[in-house]
């Protein structure tokens, strides 16, 4: 089919409109209107405090861990890892190792952020564990696994790639209502992965913000952890990352135990805690998955503390919010025959 020189004049004339109009855009987000979301960093950010303490990782699919040897102060915390990366002291040597190794996986709610180290849940627990009598004779070691942003998906990895490979005898999984994030939105995924071709042009980050918008605001009512419950792509992450833990555990006989860490953000008094729904969704789908499961939310309302009380800040525990984390957890496991007698090796 050929053209006539009238309908080429035409469509060369909207193409170049289309153009001409895309090239406006594109200045207008990247000189007048930034857009932020999934913007690729590059040189000009500077040393980021995320390199400080984190780096790339070298598992496939996760895009970065924690620096071993750190000793930094963060954002106001002091943050101390181990030669392999925790947020825990040295791994004890094999004449001393205990006899008991918990490894604790989860984002920044099982990480610590906003408290020091030795507050942070898994380190409660294991002081909790310690006194003579607590569980007989046996010494235990909890491993804080935890970091930053990282979602159920990446948590996954966490436990094939690292967690079992301390041999523990019992896996807590942290659960935090964005841990079905996909998208690297969060600061560090966006600073340490590959950028896509496309998220480079502000103009399209723009239409695909706007999209995300949308679909939020459908799915979730503009609640971002209701939108990461209810959107198929977020929560079916969240399924094929516990099936991928079922299926890490049980070659080895490793029990697992998840608990569901509340949020504290958006309400004042316990009775107004918004996503009690949520927390059930996810504590059937891990019992799908074959966990033991914890909520933490009873034991934080039980605390006899209001919210104000046990909060850092809007998304994190304080070291009282965390004490109770620990304290839940211990009774679980007390309650529970099935950690009572660890199994053979």
């Amino acid at each position: 089919m050929v053209l006539r020189p009238s309908a080429s004049r035409f469509v060369l004339a909207l193409l170049a409109t289309f153009a001409s109009a895309a090239a406006g855009g594109e200045a207008y987000f990247r000189l007048i209107r930034p857009v932020e979301y999934r913007r690729p960093t590059t040189s000009l950010d500077g040393t980021l405090w995320k390199s400080i303490v984190h780096r790339r990782s070298a598992i496939p699919g996760l895009d970065y861990e924690m620096k071993p040897g750190v000793h930094r102060t963060v954002n106001g915390t002091l943050v101390e890892t181990n030669s392999l990366g925790q947020r825990d002291r040295e791994p004890p040597t094999e004449l001393a190792a205990p006899e008991f190794v918990i490894a604790a996986v989860g984002d920044s709610l099982t990480f610590g952020t906003k408290v020091a180290g030795e507050d942070a849940w898994p380190n409660a627990l294991e002081r909790l564990l310690a006194p003579p009598g607590v569980w007989g004779d046996r010494r235990f070691d909890v491993v804080n696994l935890g970091v930053s942003g990282y979602s159920a998906q990446d948590e996954a990895l966490v436990v094939r790639h690292k967690a079992l490979a301390l041999s523990p005898r019992l896996l807590i999984v942290g659960y935090y209502l964005n841990d079905p994030e996909t998208e690297p939105v969060q600061q560090l995924h966006q600073h340490f992965r590959a950028a896509h071709a496309w998220e480079h042009s502000a103009l399209l980050r723009w239409i695909a913000f706007r999209a995300r918008m949308r679909a939020q605001e459908r799915l979730g009512g503009g609640d971002v952890f209701r939108y990461l419950h209810r959107d198929p792509a977020s929560w079916q992450s969240v399924v094929r990352a516990l099936a991928d833990i079922a299926a890490a555990t049980s070659e080895q006989e490793v029990p697992v135990l998840f608990v569901v860490l509340p949020t504290l953000r958006g309400f004042d008094r316990w009775e107004d805690y918004p996503y009690a729904d949520l927390h059930a969704q996810a504590i059937e789908a891990a019992r799908a998955a074959g966990f033991e499961t914890l909520d933490v939310l009873p034991a934080w309302r039980e605390s006899g503390r209001t919210p104000a009380e046990l909060r850092a800040d809007e998304e994190h525990p304080n070291a009282a919010g965390h004490a109770a984390i620990a304290a839940a957890v211990l009774a679980k496991l007390r309650a529970t025959a099935m950690w009572s007698t660890p199994p053979s090796r």
